[in-house]
């Protein structure tokens, strides 16, 4: 029988942090960034990112300013200045707890892009469908097929 283990205090506040759609803090000696939940044009701007051919050494800073940022207006205008600013002075395993904050609040969002996909791929009418005969023929090739040469 598996037994019930109350919440801690921490897990309560993470609980609280979903629900509100709060902000969450990661600090760096005295400066505090805070990571919100991603809108969809910073995931179209990480996509862009990461398809790009550019230099992989910059790539988690980039990447960590547009979690910063999240948002049109504020990618635009300070991207390029905040990319720079984290490449040369935050340390690498601060811009890692951005990325891997940024992604845990990112979750959601494609996890909902992807259900509507695959419900509204579903519900097409126009996708082909096999007659009996087509199906039987299909199966009955498979276990005769015989490896090449």
């Amino acid at each position: 029988m598996a037994t019930y283990k109350k919440p801690s205090r921490d897990d309560e506040r993470k609980f609280h942090e979903v629900r509100t759609a709060e902000k969450s803090v990661i600090s760096c000696g005295r400066v505090r960034f805070r990571v919100g939940w991603m809108r969809p044009y910073t995931l179209e701007r990480i996509t862009g990112l990461a398809l790009s051919d550019g230099r992989e050494n910059e790539i988690p800073a980039r990447v960590a300013a547009l979690v910063l940022l999240n948002g049109f207006f504020a990618i635009n205008l300070f991207y390029p200045i905040l990319w720079r600013f984290l490449y040369h002075h935050v340390p690498s395993g601060v811009l890692s707890a951005i990325i891997a904050e940024g992604k845990k609040k990112e979750v959601s969002l494609t996890q909902d892009c992807w259900t509507c996909i695959i419900l509204a791929t579903a519900m097409r009418d126009s996708r082909q469908n096999l007659t009996r005969e087509e199906a039987e023929r299909i199966l009955q090739e498979r276990p005769s097929a015989k490896p090449g040469p």
